[in-house]
């Protein structure tokens, strides 16, 4: 819907594109098949889903370039490029944990906050942290085709399923359980595919305010949802991201709608998702090293006019934190929440208390 209406066009391929965007008219149904394609070593892409058919398949692998970028305490900084089809063993500790950072539309694996949050993970813990690369995928050459982006992250969801296969086929002791994907924008959505695609249970997904437009309502085939992982946290920080609750443990941080600090609505803000839909992954990597405990606030998710999550007063708990820390929830806290924020870093505000909504 927001890129449609901020850049209209006559151009046929921006008409299909919106088949997924024009979301004014519920009863709007995108149907357009297209003949399946077949990827060496992935597999045949189809538009048996519904949600898949968009007119137009997946692109290749060449055109993807998708790239995964080691990084470790032993090399913070130096590049170790790492492909599922390579001989021999991938070089990396398979008795550390792994973290895998997935950024979204027209964004790289090499983006700032992309290697901020690197180097907060490797400063917390002795992780592999391998950063996913698909940014010619994530921004094709058409523009702004977050369209065919959309299509795309089926290609390199199923890129990182061969490489978490080869992992555990060369190492006896890796295991699936010590996997985190933290994916942003359709790297959250992305994340979900893996999970869906594995053979096996990943650990955990962390979702940083997961795609919005074409997954919305979407069947759980279609999108991030709790079976794709042990554990499923989301962040949902802005009208990009998906705002219906997928995971175990889903925080709207300030309501989830209007994020401290966010005033801009200069087109650049708005187009390229920052503000909110950026904070979403501030916030996770300002959580990492902090050890400020902020209290949620638990809501309640209502459908409908005006849906969301609703605070309606409830008192707030220590044991549900936004972001990295999340895996510590207790399962009988799992469910919603409201989460204050200071509107710069440090994010954590134990003292703001939100108002009923």
């Amino acid at each position: 819907m927001y890129l449609s209406l901020l850049f209209p066009t006559a151009d046929d391929r921006l008409f299909e594109c919106s088949c997924i965007l024009d979301q004014l008219d519920p009863d709007h149904v995108c149907d357009e098949t297209f003949e399946p394609v077949t990827y060496a070593g992935l597999g045949t892409f189809t538009a048996d889903l519904q949600c898949h058919r968009r007119g137009f398949p997946p692109d290749n692998i060449n055109d993807i370039g998708t790239r995964f970028y080691l990084y470790t305490r032993e090399n913070p900084s130096a590049d170790v490029e790492l492909t599922e089809a390579s001989g021999g063993k991938v070089p990396f500790s398979s008795a550390r944990p792994t973290k895998f950072i997935i950024h979204g539309f027209q964004s790289n694996g090499k983006k700032s906050w992309v290697l901020e949050m690197k180097d907060e993970l490797l400063k917390k813990g002795d992780f592999n942290v391998i950063s996913v690369d698909w940014k010619d995928g994530a921004d094709p050459s058409f523009l702004p085709d977050y369209c065919q982006a959309r299509q795309n992250i089926r290609v390199v969801a199923r890129q990182i399923v061969n490489l978490l296969q080869q992992m555990l086929n060369q190492y006896s002791d890796f295991d699936l359980a010590d996997v985190h994907l933290i994916g942003h924008s359709l790297g959250g959505q992305m994340a979900g595919y893996v999970g869906q695609h594995m053979s096996g249970q990943i650990g955990r997904i962390s979702g940083m305010d997961p795609a919005e437009p074409d997954f919305q309502g979407d069947e759980i085939d279609c999108r991030l949802d709790p079976s794709d992982a042990a554990f499923v946290d989301v962040i949902h920080a802005s009208m990009f991201g998906i705002f219906q609750p997928v995971g175990h443990v889903d925080i709207y941080p300030n309501y989830g709608t209007d994020m401290p600090g966010c005033t801009s609505w200069a087109v650049p803000d708005i187009v390229e998702g920052y503000c909110g839909h950026k904070k979403s992954h501030e916030y996770f990597t300002d959580g990492i090293n902090d050890d400020c405990n902020s209290l949620a606030y638990p809501c309640t998710w209502v459908t409908g006019q005006g849906q969301g999550c609703t605070y309606q007063g409830q008192p707030g708990v220590t044991s549900v934190q936004m972001g990295y820390h999340a895996d510590q929830t207790p399962l009988s806290a799992y469910g919603l929440y409201v989460i204050m924020t200071n509107k710069e870093s440090p994010y954590c505000a134990p003292n703001i208390i939100p108002s009923p909504n």
